[in-house]
C-alpha cells in the first residue's frame, strides 16, 4: 500500500496540459478524419436506405417479393436483383 503513496498526483494543470498535447497530436487528428470518413458513409447508407424504401414502387415491389420468397418461388439473391432492376427503372 505504501508503494502507491510514493507517485505524485497530477495537477489540474497538469491534466490540462496533457489533454491540449492529446487534441493537438497527429493521431488525435487521423481519428477525427476517419471519423468524419465513416459518418459520410452512415449518412449514404441511411439516404439509400430512406430512398430505397420510401419509393412508392419499392413498397409495392417488396410486398410481392417477400410473397414469392416466402412461397419459395425465387431466391433472396434473385429477389434483391429484380428489386434494385425495379429501382434503376423507377428511381
Amino acid at each position: 500500500m505504501d508503494q502507491f503513496l510514493e507517485f505524485e498526483i497530477p495537477s489540474y494543470e497538469q491534466w490540462r496540459e496533457l489533454a491540449e498535447k492529446s487534441l493537438k497530436g497527429a493521431s488525435f487528428e487521423k481519428r477525427r478524419k476517419e471519423q468524419m470518413i465513416d459518418w459520410v458513409h452512415s449518412m449514404i447508407e441511411d439516404q439509400l436506405k430512406a430512398r430505397f424504401y420510401g419509393n412508392p414502387s419499392m413498397k409495392k415491389n417488396m410486398t410481392k417479393m417477400e410473397g414469392l420468397l416466402f412461397n419459395g418461388h425465387t431466391s433472396p439473391t434473385l429477389a434483391v436483383q429484380q428489386l434494385f432492376n425495379i429501382y434503376d427503372e423507377n428511381g
